[in-house]
């Protein structure tokens, strides 16, 4: 009975050391990922590179991987390296970390230290698309639209563009208005349009501003409103859109002074904001 006892005991103390040694594991593993983390933020990348090499090395830290990679890409502290940064990142995508998931996609899309393969990025964008990464459901779309690494699909090229622009993604969100405006893989809705144009125009995206401002000039989606279209166009003039230029040229025409003072007054008051 006694020796029974003590088996029991012993294998409870076993399983305490394997625990502590893997609390252990974990804590020192955060203690490099934190220091190095904080060196990078600071740019100390020596000291960044020697906390980040420890913790990706000793204990497959994916994040830590994953930095390490971005430092070797961008030549950070470091001989640029993307050969090696790929690898790493490749990694840090396999534990399932999504930023490495979806820079690895945008690796294999532009050729960055493997080889071009748009196949493959398409399926490394999907991974990190359904972790509900922004960046790599809008590249999905953009895939999906042009028909790069998968089959031509508007349908599905709309839905990802919509995920992505709920997320913020200034691009996905003049693309989603882009395609309620026309109809492609989703049915025509001006008033969307209008929505979407709105969100990404006042996150600077060009396009948008442009197609608002004629929305505004024809009323399409939107009450016909003058002030705002000139508003709208001459931001975009003010950036070098010839297009733009003659938007305004044309509003000027059949606007009064105290219109287009007014429709000035709110451009100098404008600032891009994030969704």
């Amino acid at each position: 009975m006694r020796s029974n006892i003590k088996q029991v005991v012993g294998l409870i103390c076993l399983l305490a050391l394997v625990v502590l040694v893997y609390k252990g594991r974990d804590y020192t593993s955060l203690a490099l990922l934190h220091q190095g983390k904080y060196a990078y933020s600071e740019a100390d990348y020596e000291s960044a590179y020697t906390n980040l090499k420890r913790a990706a090395e000793w204990w497959d830290n994916p994040e830590a991987q994953f930095l390490l990679g971005v430092m070797f890409n961008d030549g950070l502290g470091l001989k640029r390296n993307q050969e090696l940064a790929a690898e790493l990142i490749l990694k840090a995508a396999n534990q399932g970390y999504v930023s490495a998931q979806s820079a690895l996609g945008t690796a294999y899309s532009q050729g960055m230290g493997v080889e071009q393969d748009y196949k493959k990025a398409a399926e490394w964008y999907l991974k990190a698309a359904n972790q509900r990464d922004g960046v790599a459901q809008e590249k999905l779309g953009q895939m999906y639209e042009k028909g790069r690494g998968v089959e031509q699909d508007y349908n599905q090229a709309a839905e990802w563009y919509l995920k992505a622009a709920n997320q913020g993604q200034a691009v996905s969100q003049y693309n989603i208005a882009f395609f309620y405006d026309k109809g492609f893989g989703i049915e025509q809705d001006q008033e969307l349009a209008v929505r979407w144009y709105r969100m990404a125009a006042g996150q600077g995206i060009v396009y948008a501003q442009r197609n608002l401002a004629l929305k505004y000039v024809f009323g399409v989606g939107v009450p016909r409103n003058l002030i705002k279209a000139y508003k709208w166009a001459s931001l975009v003039a003010q950036q070098g859109d010839e297009k733009g230029a003659k938007i305004v040229t044309l509003l000027t025409r059949d606007m009064t002074p105290e219109q287009i003072e007014k429709a000035e007054k709110l451009a100098r008051e404008w600032k891009p904001k994030k969704d």
